[in-house]
């Protein structure tokens, strides 16, 4: 009886034993809080190059690598949703040195914050492939400097990109931006572009093929080619692509164009706010179906030039340009198109009259007072 109680508590104790190192092989280990990294080039700290601290396994999503002053000559890929913190943007600078780009970022949730970024083909380059949209990254708070392309996005959607000096770049951001290698969608979608300033380049801002993006309350300035584009096309019957993007109180000054809708596929995008001021063509507009409001254009040489339909202008403010507002109809227009235009919109101060469809009016000042523009 005895034995039997033995072998019984024996056989127990086994199973008890198997059951708990089972147990003990399947506890995983767990980070409490995230973790601050330090990256140092000539100094005590955790690594001593970025691209170290970013391929190190102990450097985990959410974590934070500080990155102190100096000069990084690298080409960092960044494919953890880390967030890379400069010690001062105008001392930590991470340099390309006129070979590939500066960094590219490969995962969602990235941050990029405190650094000057130069002397690379992109500064930084969010860009999905045929399997992956990145989302959620932030740029902010950097200085961009002489890159042929300072940010580009392609395949990504919801990133910020705020806060951002940009000087001497070829392209400054680019949004949808076109790969010909590829056959994915390279459209980047709901970005926030906001609170930027650019000069000295090119091009400032080029939305293509994407919609649903804000850019508002950036400064432009001093750009040989184009403001702010945003362009789409490709075909006949136009598809549209570039929609629902909504540009607001950006100020465009001394750019050979200031803010253009190019022709293509595109429609019912918001255009209010905005200051365009100094430039050789002020708002381009070819694009249909568009809401243009409270907008100031002055000292153009053309202000407004409007050569698409169905658009509708309130409040906007046109004064001093040499052309204030140009209107083309494009042929075979069958009856000419129609923008809703009404006496809100001055020019020098004066309503604009716009006319369609109408006969036998008599147009003298007492009918219609105080002209500043009759179409």
């Amino acid at each position: 009886m005895s034995r039997t109680v033995l072998t019984s508590f024996t056989i127990l104790c086994l199973l008890s034993t198997v059951f708990l190192m089972g147990l003990t092989f399947n506890v995983q280990p767990v980070r409490a809080e995230p973790k601050t990294w330090t990256v140092n080039d000539d100094g005590p700290a955790d690594f001593h190059t970025i691209q170290e601290a970013v391929n190190s396994p102990q450097v985990m999503d959410g974590d934070s690598i500080y990155v102190y002053n100096g000069t990084y000559y690298e080409n960092v890929v960044m494919n953890k949703s880390v967030s890379l913190i400069g010690e001062n943007k105008d001392f930590t600078i991470i340099d390309a040195n006129g070979t590939g780009n500066v960094l590219v970022a490969q995962a969602d949730y990235i941050t990029v914050d405190g650094f000057t970024i130069q002397n690379g083909g992109f500064g930084v380059a969010l860009m999905g492939n045929s399997t992956k949209r990145y989302v959620g990254n932030a740029v902010t708070g950097n200085i961009f400097r002489n890159n042929a392309d300072a940010i580009g996005l392609s395949t990504c959607d919801r990133n910020i990109l705020a806060n951002n000096t940009f000087q001497n770049n070829v392209a400054n951001i680019i949004v949808g931006w076109l790969n010909p290698f590829v056959s994915w969608d390279v459209t980047s979608n709901y970005n926030t572009i906001t609170g930027n300033n650019m000069t000295q380049g090119v091009v400032g801002i080029t939305i293509l093929y994407s919609k649903h993006n804000i850019v508002s309350e950036n400064t432009i300035s001093n750009m040989t080619d184009k403001g702010i584009t945003f362009l789409s096309g490709g075909g006949y019957p136009f598809v549209p692509i570039v929609t629902n993007n909504s540009l607001c109180n950006n100020v465009i000054v001394n750019c050979t164009s200031g803010l253009i809708f190019a022709a293509g596929s595109g429609s019912c995008n918001n255009i209010t706010g905005n200051v365009i001021q100094y430039n050789e063509l002020g708002l381009c507009i070819e694009q249909s179906n568009n809401t243009i409001m409270d907008n100031t254009i002055a000292n153009n040489a053309f202000g407004m030039y409007l050569t698409s339909k169905n658009n509708l202008l309130r409040t906007n403010v046109m004064f001093e340009n040499v052309y204030n507002l140009v209107e083309i109809t494009y042929m075979p227009y069958n009856p000419p198109p129609y923008n809703d235009i009404d006496t809100s919109n001055t020019v020098n101060g004066k309503p604009i009259y716009y006319l369609f469809n109408q006969t036998n009016l008599n147009i003298n000042p007492s009918t219609y007072p105080d002209m500043g523009f009759l179409a």
